[in-house]
């Protein structure tokens, strides 16, 4: 069972040797005595004290005085000050006492106190004193981990970006990928463990929490939960790219894609002047490598969504013949000048670029080269509508997707 170094700061012999046997009787506390603030200084500053009870009306230096001191080397002490008034007026006497307003002093306990103070309120005092300190940890823990986590993610973007403009075959990508992956797999596993760590901690830890700190602790490992899903899937779907790909394809329903690729854009994006408008039909299936097609159509929507910041419609549609599904993406935001639309699909042009920029090469590689479909982009800038040749348009973009029903 874990003991708590309590230190006993007055003058009086009686009333501190009094206070130590109250403290010994209880079995969990092991109390020191100082008989003055100076003698207490010196063996505060050895450290690994948990609790000050301490007196304040002593010769030489008295308790709000030993306290101001101890605070220049102390972070946050739980302090009890011990005064010879009663209960009803304890704290309206210490009050009075002078610099006593600022001071950290978490109860005031009277003479003769109560052994309720040390069997109930000083053990309470110091375990939910303990579970803040976990808690702190524990997200200082997950802090220090999603900061790995961002920096492998720059390191390997930016690997990428050397091998893509250096490399003239394949191979310079695969180095690339087999590092990023084995680091990110890596972090992911402490980011995955941390998230555990925090459910534990919520559930069986911490019975003395609050009910909202209980639930900004779920929230916080729900969140993490699902960033350690969304990079353990990002990761072999970067894989799968470069690799013969490991997903088997799947007959899916086209509705339950979109559905996916909008809950994953929800989770990244608060827009509440963005208007989502769904017309996918809930019987068109499809042949297709279901994580991979799901990332490409969150790719689009998601730049169909930031070239919408100030808020707009997107609109989402879908039909089918014998052979194909066609899938239109439309926005009502600003729209690609004409000189740029045929850069969209080069690696790392559109990351700069005003339609959102992220992930147009893989969205085309998925569709075409991975499905054996077809991708088109129609786009409408204000400055162009200024123009009789395109002035019965409206400004945005819309991207239309066709796939083979059945494979290629």
């Amino acid at each position: 069972m874990k003991k708590y170094n309590i230190l006993i700061v007055d003058d009086e012999a009686i009333v501190a040797a009094a206070m130590r046997d109250a403290l010994d009787i209880l079995g969990i506390y092991n109390p020191l005595i100082a008989p003055d603030g100076e003698e207490a200084l010196l063996l505060a500053r050895q450290g690994g004290f948990d609790a000050y009870l301490v007196d304040q009306i002593m010769p030489r230096m008295r308790g709000t005085e030993f306290i101001a001191k101890l605070l220049d080397f102390v972070k946050d002490p739980l302090i009890y000050m011990i005064t010879a008034e009663d209960d009803g007026v304890a704290l309206a006497a210490a009050e009075a006492f002078p610099g006593i307003g600022g001071l950290p002093i978490k109860r005031y306990v009277p003479k003769p106190w109560p052994q309720s103070v040390f069997s109930v309120d000083l053990r309470e005092d110091l375990r939910h004193r303990d579970l803040q300190r976990d808690m702190l940890l524990t997200l200082e823990k997950y802090s220090s981990e999603q900061r790995e986590i961002q920096i492998s993610l720059a390191d390997a973007q930016n690997d990428l970006v050397q091998s893509e403009k250096l490399a003239a075959s394949m191979a310079a990508g695969l180095t690339v990928v087999k590092a990023a992956n084995h680091e990110i797999n890596n972090l992911n596993t402490g980011f995955a463990g941390c998230a555990l760590q925090l459910k534990e901690f919520s559930a069986t830890g911490a019975p003395e929490l609050a009910p909202a700190n209980r639930s900004v602790l779920d929230k916080i490992a729900g969140t993490l939960e699902t960033l350690s899903g969304r990079l353990a899937e990002f990761v072999g779907f970067i894989t799968s790219l470069w690799y013969k790909t490991n997903e088997e394809k799947q007959t899916v329903l086209l509705a339950d894609l979109v559905k996916q690729s909008l809950s994953d854009l929800a989770a990244e994006t608060d827009n509440p002047r963005l208007t989502v408008v769904r017309n996918v039909g809930a019987a068109i299936g499809l042949e297709c490598y279901p994580k991979q097609l799901r990332h490409a159509l969150y790719q689009i929507i998601k730049n169909g969504a930031e070239a919408m910041s100030e808020g707009g419609t997107l609109r989402i549609d879908a039909d089918k013949n014998d052979r194909s599904v066609i899938i239109t993406i439309a926005d009502s935001g600003r729209g690609i000048p004409e000189q740029d639309r045929g850069n969209l699909f080069i690696p790392l042009f559109t990351q700069t670029k005003i339609y959102g920029g992220k992930g147009g090469a893989i969205a085309h590689k998925i569709i075409v080269d991975n499905h054996g479909g077809e991708i088109t982009v129609n786009s409408f800038t204000k400055e162009m509508l200024k123009s009789d040749r395109y002035k019965n348009n409206q400004a945005g973009t819309t991207v239309t997707i066709i796939l083979p029903r059945h494979g290629q």
